[in-house]
């Protein structure tokens, strides 16, 4: 088996891999990544890098790919008070 072969099937089995919270009701996962998401913006636009994770996190969450974009528009249209001033 070549290199290749080997890092193919170690791909599919990361991708086979679900979220502990993948099999919540679609609503909680749902509000879970939108949540995600509040993390990845908390400095403003997300980097490509920070996007990644997020849709890496979608899909685990069993969430449409085109989710990820929902959840940061979202995300950067959060109250801010809610984002940064959380005081317990």
């Amino acid at each position: 088996m070549s290199i290749l072969d080997n890092l193919r099937q170690v791909k599919r089995e990361l991708l086979a891999e679900k979220h502990p919270l993948a099999n919540e009701n679609i609503q909680f996962r749902k509000t879970y990544a939108i949540g995600y998401a509040m993390l990845v913006c908390v400095n403003g636009y997300p980097s490509e890098m920070a996007k990644d994770v997020l849709k890496k996190q979608v899909a685990l969450l069993d969430l449409p790919a085109e989710f990820k974009k929902l959840a940061i528009s979202v995300a950067l249209e959060a109250d801010p008070q809610s984002v940064h001033k959380v005081e317990l």
